[in-house]
């Protein structure tokens, strides 16, 4: 027996089925591959610093400490960073002595990136904040007194990501919605090959019940039958017998042409009868 299966009812599981498989492969595309973009472009910034950092210190190194400004604004003009060269007091202090910016430097006089080179002696690179504005850094010692620090914003690499991510989330939002037209438009198509099933089905109960002693030959087998009784010829028992056998030929004559019930009725039941 089929149980009628309203097209509501499929789209909503068809469609939340393929709206949970794509909101789950989107979900770990956000979660798993944006940040390692991000991580990739902060990365790759800092390494140009690293490599930008190993000359800056070289031509500070041969400079006159007269000269630092000059130098740090013809280097930061060249590789297009901040450089900002510091004396070391201690280990924790450090005083600004040049600086390409043109600007008083008390936003990086305890900067963490260059504090973490004048203790260690050794280079030093990170990401830092600042105010509202997130900055990739590479500091080195210069000699035993000066550590020279390269300071450049993370803002194109940020906007990167930030277009990456409005993207994803735009595609998102439309491969969610075909989905769920999809799981509608596939809930009605199977929805309407149900629908066609339980109506031959249907047909095929009505003509079981209530068509399938009308047709010809069954009323000539009854007749052959009920003749036979009448001269004891046929047990009762094997007249029953006989019907039962009847009505399951004509059940699986219906079950292979469910479509064809009325429309070749007469000949489905002489082929089944011959």
């Amino acid at each position: 027996m089929i149980h009628p299966v309203g097209p509501r009812h499929l789209s909503v599981k068809l469609g939340l089925v393929l709206f949970l498989a794509v909101g789950c492969a989107l979900a770990i595309v956000y979660v798993a591959a944006l940040p390692r973009l991000e991580s990739r472009l902060v990365n790759a910034k800092l390494r140009e610093l690293e490599r930008s950092a190993e000359t800056v210190s070289g031509s500070l190194a041969a400079t006159n400490r007269l000269l630092y400004q000059d130098a740090a604004d013809l280097l930061g003009s060249s590789f297009n960073v901040r450089v900002v060269v510091y004396d070391r007091l201690t280990e924790r202090a450090l005083r600004p002595i040049a600086d390409s910016s043109g600007l008083r430097s008390t936003d990086v006089q305890r900067d963490e990136i260059a504090l973490r080179a004048a203790a260690s002696r050794m280079p030093a690179s990170g990401r830092t904040e600042r105010g509202d504005a997130e900055y990739a850094e590479v500091a080195t010692p210069v000699g035993s007194d000066t550590v020279v620090l390269l300071s450049a914003p993370l803002r194109d690499a940020l906007s990167t990501v930030r277009l990456v991510r409005r993207t994803l989330l735009i595609a998102g939002s439309v491969a969610l919605l075909v989905a769920w037209l999809a799981g509608f438009l596939a809930a009605w198509s199977i929805s309407r090959r149900v629908g066609q099933l339980e109506r031959a089905e249907m047909r095929v109960e009505l003509f079981c019940r209530h068509e399938q002693w009308n047709h010809p030959l069954v009323k000539t087998i009854e007749q052959t039958l009920a003749d036979n009784a009448e001269s004891q010829l046929i047990p009762p028992v094997s007249r029953s017998r006989l019907r039962d056998q009847l009505v399951q030929d004509a059940q699986q004559l219906l079950e292979m042409r469910p479509d064809k019930v009325f429309d070749n009725e007469p000949q489905g039941r002489s082929a089944k009868a011959a």
